[in-house]
C-alpha cells in the first residue's frame, strides 16, 4: 500500500456522513490511496483499489479511516464486502511491474483496456 498526501478540503465535515475530517499540514484533510493484488483468496485472485479519508466521529477522539470508494475487479469480490456496507464498484484494475516499481490503473466502469 503507498500513501499519499492529496490536496482535499480543509477539515469539516465529510459530506454524506456523520464524521469530520481530520486536519493534517496546511489545514488539508489526509487521503489514503491504496492498491492491492490478491493472488490467493477462498473466492479467487483480485484486484483492489480504494480512497479512504482520515475521520472522526463525533464524541469519538480516535481518528479512523474512512473508506469512501473501494473497486475490486470480480463479482465474488463485490459480493464478499457488501455487508461491510463499503461503497463498491466492478472495475478493471490493471497493475503493471518493472523491478521495484509499479503502475496501477483503475478503469472507469465499461472502459475498456486499450490494446
Amino acid at each position: 500500500m503507498r500513501r499519499v498526501r492529496v490536496s482535499c478540503a480543509a477539515t469539516g465535515p465529510l459530506e454524506g456522513t456523520d464524521l469530520q475530517t481530520v486536519p493534517h499540514e496546511d489545514n488539508k484533510a489526509l487521503a489514503l490511496l491504496g492498491y492491492f493484488e490478491y493472488r490467493t483468496t477462498d473466492i479467487g485472485p483480485y484486484n483492489e483499489a480504494c480512497l479512504a479519508i482520515l475521520t472522526i466521529a463525533r464524541g469519538d477522539p480516535i481518528p479512523a479511516w474512512y473508506v469512501t470508494n473501494l473497486s475490486v475487479t470480480t463479482s465474488a469480490a463485490y459480493s464478499a464486502g457488501r455487508d461491510w456496507d463499503f461503497n463498491k464498484l466492478v472495475t478493471a484494475i490493471e497493475v503493471e511491474r518493472k523491478g521495484n516499481d509499479f503502475l496501477t490503473i483503475v478503469r472507469d466502469p465499461g472502459q475498456r483496456k486499450k490494446s
